[in-house]
This record gives structure tokens, sequence and C-alpha cells, in this order.
């Protein structure tokens, strides 16, 4: 009888290890996808930024042609504003 809860102590420990390192593992798969998705927009936002600098500074030297050009950067949807300002430059 006392084999017996050794070997159920034991089996217990082992399924209790994998279970915390699939759940450790998920979450941390979780969190590299949440990482990527931040990255993948972060090029975006920056060209979003430059789009509104350039949308100020058109409107304050009253070029119209440029604030045309940043106009359209600035309304492109996302991941076509790269496209947009390379058309306006």
């Amino acid at each position: 009888m006392p084999r017996m809860w050794w070997e159920t102590g034991t089996i217990a420990a082992v399924a209790w290890s994998a279970a915390v390192c699939l759940v450790w593992t998920a979450h941390h798969v979780g969190r590299v996808h949440l990482r990527a998705a931040s990255a993948a927009h972060a090029p975006d936002q920056r060209l979003l930024r430059r789009a509104a600098t350039a949308v100020v500074v058109a409107e304050r030297s009253d070029a119209i042609e440029r604030y045309a050009a940043a106009r359209l950067a600035l309304n492109a949807g996302l991941g076509k504003r790269a496209a947009a300002e390379n058309e306006a430059a």
C-alpha cells in the first residue's frame, strides 16, 4: 500500500509540472503575438505622425499642393500610407 501513494504522488507531481509548463508556454506565446502585432503597426504609426506634421506645416506655409499631398497621405488607410507618401513626393 505505501508504494501506491508514492506512485500516485509522483504522477500528480509530473502532471502538475506539465500543466504549469503548458500554461507558461501559452502565456509566453500570447505575449509574443501581442509584441509582433504592435511591431507590425509601429511603422504605420510613424508614417501617420509624419503625415500629420506635414499637414500642419503645409497649412501654416499656405502651400496648397503640399497640403493636398500631405492630406492624401494622412487619409490613406492602414498599410497604404507608405504608398500614398511615395506617390505624393
